[in-house]
């Protein structure tokens, strides 16, 4: 039986469980398709640079806030990246 979330519904646990887990990361890294819209919903609310696998292995990042959708170059070093995927066995 397959039990489907709402975007409010995850929203919500993002805010309230999964938001107090993390600790200071310096990239948000999804998994493409299920880690997107989680990844970009931490990386807003914690104003954190996002990226896609496939960008963080081309050295490209989208930076955090208003005008955070262009993509550049990443040449800082990064210590700790949080990598994000919805799915789990």
């Amino acid at each position: 039986m397959f039990h489907y979330m709402t975007v409010a519904n995850i929203n919500h646990d993002i805010i309230h469980n999964l938001l107090p887990k993390i600790p200071k990361v310096d990239l948000v890294v999804a998994i493409p398709r299920d880690g997107i819209l989680a990844g970009i919903l931490v990386s807003l609310y914690r104003n954190i640079p996002f990226c896609t696998i496939d960008e963080f292995c081309n050295g490209k990042i989208s930076l955090p806030g208003i005008k955070h959708r262009k993509a550049k170059d990443f040449n800082t070093s990064l210590n700790n990246i949080l990598v994000i995927d919805d799915m789990c066995a």
